[in-house]
């Protein structure tokens, strides 16, 4: 008879056993005002079988030196400080070359979780034999300080993630990125797969995450939301977080979407590949949009409407952009997780 994690954790601590369940790969540049918080969020976890791999990005703030204050502080804590800024990808695989969990979980450093957060989701992971499980997410809006809402709906079942949804739903036009998820792994599927995060600097996840999707792995989400996701932009008045380091490039991110195509063409059904097509149509009208943005601020305001009627989804994406902001800001809106 298959015994689930929670009864396997309880007669392991029975035992005595203190074995790692999850690694927790926590990239950190420059994140000195703010990588407190992650942590607290860590130690707070129902599941305390957990290691943080904290790896310092050659920040020039005090974030090293935190780090290893918090590691002096608890066991469960490592950190690895990469000489060279190299960027969340290095550091993300750096953190994979240590890890002994079960599990690989990631957290950035300006994110948090909530306190059931591992339990809960290596428990369904379990139970639905995944590879890979992602959760819902609180999107907390920098401006407000405040979570505006969640992600995707908090209702319903569990569903598998096929690359041809993750393709399609990865894109910011469809009201969440399904590229933005932290998924939990399996550190076996990860080894023996020989995947890691490519060189990029932008969209290094989502690369990441749809490799795995190709090579087969069984991946699902659950609607509960126990991921707190600090948005890049506000959604009430446009500005940028000061806790984000990522720099928005829509080259890459199609370079990124791109490469799977490349890469295994010959594993990729017709559907898959045409979800790749939109979602590369969909970048380059992103584009577009960033040019209108310029020149609207340039008030070149012909040039402004040559750009709109060459690329119409950018009308679109104005309309979305105040509905979120209008949304934003009535407090009834505003959530409180639980």
């Amino acid at each position: 008879m298959k015994i689930g994690f929670k009864c396997r954790l309880a007669q392991s601590l029975e035992r005595g056993v203190s074995s790692v369940v999850v690694s927790v790969i926590i990239p950190a540049y420059n994140a000195a005002a703010f990588l407190g918080a992650a942590i607290a969020s860590l130690q707070a976890q129902t599941l305390s079988q957990w290691e943080a791999i904290i790896v310092d990005d050659a920040s020039t703030d005090g974030t090293l030196e935190l780090a290893r204050r918090i590691a002096a502080s608890d066991f469960r804590v490592r950190v690895l400080a990469l000489d060279v800024n190299s960027g969340p990808s290095a550091a993300r695989n750096a953190g994979f070359a240590v890890a002994t969990g079960e599990w690989i979980a990631l957290l950035d450093a300006d994110d948090v979780y909530l306190p059931a957060r591992l339990s809960e989701m290596i428990a369904a992971a379990e139970r639905l034999e995944a590879d890979i499980l992602a959760d819902n997410q609180w999107l907390r809006d920098p401006s407000l300080g405040a979570i505006v809402r969640s992600g995707l709906p908090r209702s319903g079942r569990a569903k598998r993630i096929s690359l041809t949804e993750f393709y399609l739903k990865s894109l910011s036009a469809s009201g969440f990125d399904l590229g933005t998820l932290k998924p939990i792994f399996r550190a076996s599927l990860v080894a023996q797969s020989g995947v890691q995060y490519r060189p990029l600097r932008y969209g290094e996840d989502f690369v990441f995450f749809a490799e795995l999707l190709a090579l087969g792995a069984r991946a699902w989400r659950i609607p509960q939301p126990y991921y707190v996701y600090t948005l890049t932009t506000s959604e009430v008045d446009g500005n940028r977080s000061e806790s984000s380091r990522t720099l928005t490039n829509y080259d890459l991110l199609l370079i990124g979407s791109n490469s799977i195509m490349d890469r295994y063409a010959a594993r990729l059904s017709t559907t898959e590949k045409v979800a790749i097509r939109i979602r590369a149509y969909f970048i380059e009208e992103y584009k577009s949009a960033v040019i209108f943005k310029d020149q609207r601020r340039n008030k070149q305001y012909r040039s402004m409407l040559a750009t709109l009627l060459r690329h119409p989804l950018i009308f679109i994406m104005i309309l979305r952009g105040i509905r979120w902001r209008l949304r934003a800001m009535l407090p009834d809106q505003r959530y409180v997780p639980t």
